[in-house]
């Protein structure tokens, strides 16, 4: 394919060098406030800040064929994708994240679905606050730092925030249960259903990977040596009255004391596999864990030369692998937060290889 020329604006190699010379010591402007940007943009080479004009006028001109040196631009030329789309509490506007192709700065932009008008709010100003709705969209949950708080936000008591539980891990991923009179909310590798309007608070279900898959069976000889080790084990804790208390504190540990301390059965991946999500039933009465493991065989990588580098030297990363490469499988099985009980989901008409990328449930629990 022959690139597309106009007057006065050298080619493709020239432009992407002057180019990455001038962003190399921008890199570090991207977050930073649009005065600063202004000020060290004068200290950038003047023909590449004459050449990003010249390239940002052809943006603009028709484009009857691909032209190379536009394509190296980089996303100014294929478009900066919006992050964080999300409705406003009353569902009138649409918020993101998003970059003007004309920008440097990503901004956070307002969209009037009514009106159509798109506004971009001051940096200062803080975004509309992001949180789940209940059916009814009068109240919602937010997490505040390792906190799950239930506030109102129409009605009599609109303005009221009641912290519901604090935790000792990162709480993520809440939801309301069905009939809005309590919480799922995920913190680490256990799921708490939290109520709202009372204790009560309990874990219903814990979850761990799978342990490795057996590549092949151990030879005679290393049986025989876990068989002798094993043996020795068990004869120092019969000699030794101090690793015998110790054996029986581990033990004690892991038993639970009275009949209200018992936990639900932890569900374990099969070999090979780890959990990577856990969607609850709006009933609390399962739960679907999403799980993965790699392809068999790792995929080949390409290997990109990299010019313009710190060191000044030609550099070759690795490179993501080539489509249709396997990556990864998926599957997904449902378990029963009451007795631990699991059945895998399966698609016979799915090809192999299938990935599973998300999890719904309808808002009955009944179809998932």
């Amino acid at each position: 394919m022959t690139p597309a020329r106009r007057s006065g604006v050298p080619g493709a190699a020239r432009i992407v060098a002057l180019w990455a010379a001038a962003t190399v010591g921008g890199a570090a402007q991207e977050s930073a406030p649009e005065s600063r940007a202004r000020d060290a943009a004068a200290s950038r080479p003047s023909e590449a800040l004459a050449l990003e004009e010249a390239l940002r006028a052809r943006l603009a001109a028709p484009m009857p064929r691909l032209d190379l040196d536009l394509a190296m631009f980089g996303d100014a030329f294929f478009g900066s994708k919006p992050e964080g789309v999300r409705f406003t509490d009353d569902g009138r506007k649409v918020v993101f994240s998003w970059r003007r192709p004309e920008e440097r700065e990503r901004g956070t932009f307002v969209y009037d679905v009514a009106s159509g008008a798109l506004e971009r709010l001051d940096d200062a100003v803080a975004p509309p606050r992001a949180g789940v709705l209940d059916a009814d969209r009068r109240r919602r949950l937010v997490i505040k730092g390792r906190a799950l708080v239930f506030e109102t936000i129409a009605g009599d008591d609109v303005g009221k925030s009641v912290e519901l539980m604090r935790f000792d891990g990162e709480p993520s991923e809440p939801r309301f249960a069905a009939g809005g009179r309590a919480a799922f909310v995920r913190v680490g590798r256990a799921l708490w259903r939290v109520p709202v309007d009372g204790p009560g608070a309990a874990v219903i279900a814990t979850w761990r990977d799978g342990p490795p898959e057996k590549k092949e069976s151990p030879s005679p000889a290393d049986s025989r040596a876990r068989r002798l080790r094993d043996q020795f084990e068990r004869q120092e804790r019969g000699w030794f009255r101090v690793l015998f208390e110790k054996a029986e504190r581990k033990k004690a540990e892991t038993r639970p004391k009275h009949a209200d301390d018992l936990e639900p059965k932890s569900y374990e991946a099969p070999p090979g596999w780890k959990v990577d999500d856990a969607d609850p039933d709006p009933t609390g009465a399962f739960v679907v864990f999403r799980l993965s493991r790699p392809a068999a065989t790792a995929p080949r990588r390409d290997r990109i030369a990299a010019f313009v580098t710190d060191s000044g030297y030609l550099e070759t990363p690795d490179a993501r692998a080539k489509a249709g490469d396997a990556v990864s499988e998926s599957r997904f099985v449902i378990v029963s937060t009451a007795d631990g009980a699991a059945k895998d989901v399966r698609t016979p008409e799915a090809p192999a290889g299938l990935r599973v990328e998300s999890v719904r449930w309808s808002q009955d629990g009944a179809w998932c």
